[in-house]
């Protein structure tokens, strides 16, 4: 801020500001994770020191500024302009984000992919290689197999579906996914991440516990 102050920038800059995903939280899609801080200054903002708890991504950052910028963003990438959002427009510009965790290539990896639907209240999350469906998973290979299988065993009490109640529960800890009440919003969020999913042409879907390689810092 000071160097655009003294350059004569700062009042024709976009100014964003967004924090890393947290230390106890990392790699993962629970909440704790997934919610970081966003901070945006506009020139002549009008609407300075407003702020807002709708659901966007990061993903939406590139659009907002082609937009700015008097450009429109191409269809096929991802995310959406928040500018309707900034200006008062709307209160809301998104009714879900998806969250992805591989647990792959960082440290400690594991064979533990996992994808989340969040919405303004739910939250959902399905865990592909839990230990009570990893068997599924497991191919003619006995060496992937061993990665499977140390990979379903390091979350021993991660169940297959996790639902949960993210207004009244912050912190995740009452799965509700089991509970018959909220059956069909389990079905209903299920269905609706399973079509992202495909949209995305994610690996999890046919092959869900892929192992996936990389020759630097990290390889399984």
């Amino acid at each position: 801020i000071q160097l655009l102050q003294q350059s004569g920038q700062w009042e024709q800059t976009i100014f964003i500001y967004a924090s890393d995903h947290g230390i106890d939280a990392k790699y993962t899609v629970s909440d704790q994770g997934l919610r970081i801080p966003l901070l945006i200054r506009m020139p002549h903002q009008s609407h300075a020191g407003n702020s807002s708890d709708a659901l966007i991504s990061l993903a939406d950052i590139l659009p907002t500024l082609i937009e700015w910028a008097g450009g429109q963003a191409p269809p096929e990438i991802d995310g959406v302009s928040l500018l309707p959002l900034i200006d008062g427009k709307t209160a809301h510009i998104r009714r879900e984000v998806l969250g992805v965790q591989t647990w792959q290539n960082v440290q400690k990896p594991k064979v533990f992919p996992a994808r989340a639907l969040i919405e303004s209240r739910y939250k959902l999350t399905e865990n592909f290689n839990a230990l009570a469906i990893h068997q599924r998973n497991l191919g003619d290979n006995p060496v992937v197999n061993e990665f499977i299988t140390l990979g379903a065993q390091a979350f021993p009490h991660t169940p297959e579906l996790e639902l949960y109640d993210v207004n009244a529960d912050p912190f995740e800890h009452h799965n509700l996914a089991g509970d018959p009440a909220h059956a069909e919003t389990v079905k209903r969020m299920r269905q609706r991440l399973h079509t992202l999913l495909q949209e995305q042409h994610d690996f999890v879907l046919e092959q869900p516990a892929s192992i996936l390689l990389k020759p630097t810092l990290h390889p399984l």
